[in-house]
């Protein structure tokens, strides 16, 4: 009798997270700055899981697209009781005609998914049984790229009735190789004729329960390569050649015509470092046959990243001398022995700036990664010189591996300083410092690059002088700006200004219920760049006036504004109005109005207070 798989279901009180408990993690972003797709972290998440098992340094991967002939239609209902068993317990509506798409991904050049041996003491640690077990099972002590053990999960994620199908190759510790075959469901938990499930079901040669746990068992070597053809799957060599792992994807959730494009911009966008180092190679295979291959080098919103990683990297230089480019290796910190890492920035000029402002989070942005190779966060800050377009890549050093990835959200989108997993983890023991520095290292990666961004861009602009800006439609808005040593009306003379303020917006914002409009005001605030001082402590009064006459003269009311957002620190509080330290980088400061009546004219100052005695 030919053999088949067979459905297992999980019942609830098991030792499983939810079916869906990495669906959830992976969705949730580091901040208001995550722009990550479902492409973006299917393409992140399943190449850092490739790339994790790579046996050396050279990684194939494939994305293969299948429709479903009618033939391997009613072998896969057969196979994963997808009529029988998944559909009447699954709640997810679709038409049977969509789980004819299957997305491959298949990988070479890495481990495979190695079983339990014998003479092995913890099976547990197999790279088998971690791909199959609950979600957030990884192994805290290795250095790879992944952290939370939630990656996997991208795959279920996918699908539309969250199931795959996984064919594997690997050498075993005895030295054989042996391919093997199983499947797994992860939905949400179900109640299913009176008994709760926790939403896995397993599709396996065999389901061995025990009091608290349970173990699955693949079909193996003859019988998971006939299995794996049935449904679709290149056959694996079981030798060297064939190593590796092929996941099938069934009933792809995205069947958009840009699909295929969309896993062509992700590759290129988060995984260039490894493809232009020549440690991946991507192939993608679209449903027409078609093969196409990532080329970051080509891609105009990625190749000034590639310039900079190049003199990052001393591999590259600059060639043409009208390219204005920054390059600084931090100093050792003082604790940690070493520096944080390296930044490279590059002005975007006439040619690549227009394309690359196409995509706003690939201008004035810093690529950040670390030792895994994927770009961790395209760091966009908001506090830029206008008229000024840089882009630049961030490494950091390489002691740093584990202490970053330990502060990394499941999706890996960003460093986070106040993470609960950062202090779980206690990396930070192993470099000899404190969690309270740790946190601040963190914090100052982050600041550093924005300081040395806004420097860099600094030196590409000529010296502006700040003027007063006239905006005059139904009312009138006049913004006012006093430094030391100048009175308000005064024509002149005083000391000179240490205060640079650059008016960058006011944004009118009407409320119609109310007939009443407030104001957002965007403003920088430096110290001028030939000041003595390196800082000082600034209070800013910014406030708006209301004027009653028809002339706009009479000032009948004033109110402060709100302070909506800053990026500078308070350095002191004096009779309850806090001071900033103010440097000669740029501090962004964004403040809100009060709400005015429509009917009046009104105009809005800002003026400020220095503590002179601070250096």
């Amino acid at each position: 009798m030919t053999k088949t798989l067979k459905q297992y279901e999980i019942p609830h009180g098991r030792l499983l997270s939810p079916g869906n408990a990495g669906r959830k993690a992976l969705n949730q972003g580091s901040g208001d700055e995550n722009q990550l797709s479902d492409t973006d972290i299917l393409i992140r998440e399943s190449i850092q899981n490739s790339t994790d098992s790579a046996i050396g340094t050279d990684t194939h991967i494939k994305f293969r697209y299948l429709t479903l002939t009618t033939e391997l239609s009613e072998n896969y209902n057969e196979e994963l009781g997808i009529k029988n068993c998944l559909k009447p317990k699954l709640e997810v509506n679709y038409d049977s005609k969509d789980l004819n798409n299957i997305l491959f991904i298949e990988d070479y050049q890495t481990w495979g998914l190695t079983e339990s041996e014998k003479d092995l003491e913890d099976p547990t640690k197999t790279r088998f049984y971690k791909f199959f077990s609950g979600d957030g099972t990884n192994d805290e002590s290795s250095d790879l790229g992944g952290s939370y053990g939630y990656g996997k999960s991208v795959y279920t994620d996918n699908s539309l009735i969250r199931t795959i199908v996984v064919y594997s190759c690997s050498k075993e510790k005895d030295g054989s190789y042996i391919t093997k075959l199983m499947g797994i469901t992860k939905s949400a938990p179900y109640i299913y004729e009176g008994k709760k499930y926790t939403g896995y079901i397993y599709h396996a040669n065999q389901f061995i329960q025990k009091f608290f746990d349970f173990e699955t068992t693949p079909f193996r070597n003859e019988d998971a390569d006939r299995i794996a053809q049935k449904l679709g799957f290149t056959k694996r060599d079981r030798s060297e050649k064939g190593t590796g792992t092929s996941i099938a994807i069934v009933g792809l959730e995205n069947k958009s015509n840009e699909f295929f494009k969309d896993l062509k911009e992700s590759v290129e966008k988060y995984w260039w470092k490894k493809i232009v180092d020549n440690e991946l190679d991507v192939e993608l295979i679209n449903k027409e046959g078609e093969i196409e291959s990532p080329d970051p080098e080509s891609n105009s919103y990625i190749e000034p990243y590639i310039f900079c990683y190049g003199l990052l990297k001393k591999t590259g230089g600059n060639t043409n001398p009208d390219i204005n480019v920054f390059h600084r290796q931090f100093k050792n910190n003082t604790k940690l022995g070493f520096p944080i890492g390296s930044i490279v920035l590059k002005e975007l000029i006439s040619g690549s700036q227009e394309s690359i402002n196409q995509n706003s989070n690939l201008v004035n942005s810093i690529a950040l990664f670390r030792q895994s190779g994927m770009v961790i966060e395209y760091k966009k800050n908001k506090n830029t010189v206008s008229n000024v377009y840089t882009v630049g890549v961030f490494e950091a050093h390489k002691n740093l591996n584990k202490l970053l990835r330990s502060a990394e959200p499941a999706n890996h989108w960003g460093w986070i300083s106040n993470s609960k997993r950062l202090k779980d983890l206690k990396e930070y023991e192993k470099l000899n410092i404190s969690i309270e520095y740790a946190e601040n290292v963190i914090k100052s990666i982050y600041r550093k690059i924005r300081d040395v961004e806004k420097e860099f861009q600094l030196k590409l602009t000529p010296d502006t002088t700040i003027t007063s800006s006239n905006f005059r439609n139904l009312d009138v808005l006049l913004t006012k700006f006093f430094g030391k040593g100048k009175k308000k009306g005064g024509g002149g003379g005083g000391a000179p200004r240490n205060i640079r303020i650059h008016h960058k917006k006011t944004i009118p914002i009407f409320e119609e219920k109310t007939n009443k409009r407030y104001y957002e005001c965007l403003v920088d605030v430096s110290l001028d760049q030939n000041c003595k001082k390196n800082t000082s402590l600034v209070y800013l009064n910014h406030k708006i006036n209301i004027q009653g006459d028809d002339n706009a003269q009479t000032v009948i009311e004033t109110y402060e504004s709100d302070l909506a957002e800053t990026d500078a620190l308070i350095s002191r509080e004096i009779d309850g109005k806090n001071f900033y330290e103010i440097s000669k980088i740029s501090s962004f400061f964004k403040f809100k109005t009060k709400s005015v009546d429509n009917s009046y004219h009104a105009n809005i100052d800002l003026d400020y207070s220095e503590i002179e005695e601070e250096n």
